[in-house]
Formats: C-alpha cells, sequence, structure tokens
C-alpha cells in the first residue's frame, strides 16, 4: 500500500508555467527583505550637500550692499551679507591699477578701507589738499548707519574725508554713466546747482576739484586747485544798451571762462 502512494506522488509534476512564477515569487520576497545597498544612500547624502552648497554659495558670492572710495583713484568694494569683500572694481585708470595689485577678496570691509588707504599705489594720492569721499550704500538702512560709522573712523586718519550714503538703486544709474556710485552722488549734487553739467565733465575730475567746484556755485567756495575745474565768467552787452552775461566753463588756477554776450534792446 504504502509503495502504490510512493508511486502516485512520483508521477506529480510541476508544470513550466507554476515553476516560473514560483521563482519569480521568491525573488520578489528576497528583494524586499535585502537592504537597500550602501551607494543608494551615498547618493542620497550627496544630493542633499550639493542643494545647501549651491544655497549656502548663492548667498555667500551675492552682493548685499557697496563702498564707493573715491580720491582720484576711483574703486567700489561690493559686499557679500557676511560683511566682507567678494569684488573690487575700479572706475577710471588709477582705480584699476590700484584694484589689480591689492587682495581684498574676502577681507572685511573695514579692513579692506583700512588697507587701500594705506597702499603705497594710493598714499600719492593723498596729499594736504586731497579730498576722500566714502560712499556706502544697501538697502538696509541700518546697515548703512552701521558702515558710516565704522568707515567715518578709519578716514578720519587721512584727512578730508567726505562720508555719505548713497541710494542702493542709485548704483545701476551710475555704472551706465561710467562712474562709481561715490562719484555720482559727488556729480548729482554739482548738477543740481548747474544743470548743464555732464557726466564727461566729471568723470575725469578728483574729488577735490568737484567739492570745489560744488562750493563755488553754492557760494562756499575753497581755493581752487590748479588744473581743469569750472568757473564763472563774465560778458559785455550788446545793443542799444548794456547788459552783463554770465556763464561757466573750464578754468585754470581759478579764472573763469569768459560768459555769454548780454543782449541789449
Amino acid at each position: 500500500m504504502q509503495k502504490q502512494i510512493q508511486q502516485a506522488f512520483d508521477q506529480v509534476r510541476a508544470s513550466d508555467e507554476l515553476k516560473d512564477k514560483t521563482k519569480q515569487f521568491l525573488a520578489q520576497n528576497r528583494s524586499a527583505r535585502a537592504p537597500k545597498p550602501v551607494w543608494r544612500w551615498a547618493a542620497v547624502v550627496c544630493a542633499v550637500l550639493l542643494l545647501l552648497c549651491g544655497a549656502g554659495g548663492w548667498a555667500y558670492f551675492t552682493p548685499v550692499a557697496a563702498i564707493s572710495l573715491d580720491i582720484n583713484p576711483s574703486l567700489e568694494l561690493r559686499l557679500n551679507r557676511f560683511d566682507q569683500v567678494i569684488q573690487v572694481v575700479g572706475f577710471n585708470e588709477s582705480g584699476q591699477q590700484a584694484a589689480g595689485g591689492m587682495h581684498l577678496r574676502f577681507s572685511n570691509y573695514a579692513d579692506a578701507v583700512r588697507q587701500i588707504l594705506s597702499d603705497e599705489q594710493i598714499q600719492p594720492y593723498l596729499t594736504e589738499d586731497s579730498a576722500i569721499s566714502i560712499t556706502v550704500a544697501s538697502p538696509n538702512e541700518a546697515k548703512n548707519q552701521e558702515m558710516l560709522t565704522q568707515l567715518s573712523a578709519c578716514a578720519a586718519e587721512y584727512g578730508d574725508a567726505y562720508c555719505c550714503a548713497a541710494n542702493w538703486e542709485q548704483t545701476a544709474q551710475a555704472h551706465d554713466a561710467g562712474m562709481s556710485f561715490g562719484k555720482y552722488q559727488a556729480f548729482l549734487e554739482l548738477q543740481a546747482l548747474a544743470p548743464q553739467v555732464t557726466p564727461e565733465q566729471v568723470q575725469g575730475l578728483t574729488m577735490r576739484q568737484i567739492r570745489d567746484w560744488i562750493g563755488q556755485l553754492s557760494g562756499d567756495a575753497q581755493q581752487a586747485p590748479a588744473g581743469q575745474g569750472q568757473g564763472y565768467g563774465s560778458g559785455a552787452g550788446a545793443g542799444g544798451s548794456s547788459g552783463a552775461g554770465q556763464g561757466y566753463g573750464p578754468h585754470k588756477n581759478g579764472n573763469g571762462g569768459g560768459g555769454n554776450a548780454g543782449q541789449g534792446s
């Protein structure tokens, strides 16, 4: 009897389809229970780190404030949110030479300004009658005041220093005019007194010449420096009666150019 039962079970054979399904089932269960490979976890970690580094790099290298330092060399320092210099730009020949010869990137902005003012390339411009203009700009008024406080103390050691804050939105206009935003602020102040003045007339002037010109036009004139500047002149009237004409033009050694002739009746 037992032999007959054994023979009956020996005759049972699984179909090929059943064998294939059984293999698939076992393979799926092994895959579900197996731990994920280490490389998959490493890829996830790398992706997170790249995301964080990208966001951090964007924050680190995005300018959020700027400082314009103008004597005759005209320089701009662009700062990140950590008060570090991330870019130095020269806006005239002497400024470009100075920017190329200094290592200011990643310096604190106050240290960078001290380094500029003490640099051997800048020292020849710091004469007794030179004027230093330091202008700060950021969208944050509190930040402007903080920078002005620190930089006014830095510049006080180097003679006649003029420190002010500029409108952050006007920095783009200054660059379009080919000037640092610090010199552009002086230009706007001058243009308010003499609307005929153009950016081209101001670009080549030192800050002392611009300040003296503003002083002349506002009635607070200082002695004009030798060299190019601006002055007032007068002309004789013509016609049946006499009249006085007044104008401004380039002058040297304080002598104003001739004005337009007045028109008589």
